[in-house]
């Protein structure tokens, strides 16, 4: 009987809660364009999604960086890649690449100014 690696083991939950973190940090955003800022509890609220999708946004670039490095040991050792798991990474640093985008911390489209 084969014993699974602990990598294998880290690595699909590592890459799910990557993906899942770029999509709510996409939400959070997408929630704030909404709400927008024009009246007191909008800017409340604009501000804790704005400030929310950025610690997503960190949040999964960590989680997605600890994935792609355990796909990369696992790699030349031989042991399988799941194709879940580096479509989960892919999706979320495609979502990642999205949000950083659309929502720059400066410059136009920032919460600056």
């Amino acid at each position: 009987m084969e014993r699974r690696s602990t990598d294998s083991a880290v690595a699909l939950p590592l890459s799910a809660s990557s993906f899942a973190l770029a999509l709510i940090a996409a939400l959070c955003f997408l929630v704030s364009d909404t709400v927008g800022f024009l009246s007191e509890p909008a800017e409340a609220l604009f501000i804790v999604t704005w400030l929310a999708g950025w610690v997503s946004v960190v949040w999964a670039t960590l989680l997605g960086a600890g994935g792609v490095f355990l796909l990369i040991r696992r790699a030349p050792s031989g042991q399988s890649v799941s194709r879940a798991e580096v479509a989960l990474i892919v999706g979320a640093f495609l979502i990642i690449i999205a949000v950083v985008v659309s929502h720059p911390l400066w410059g136009s489209g920032s919460a600056v100014g």
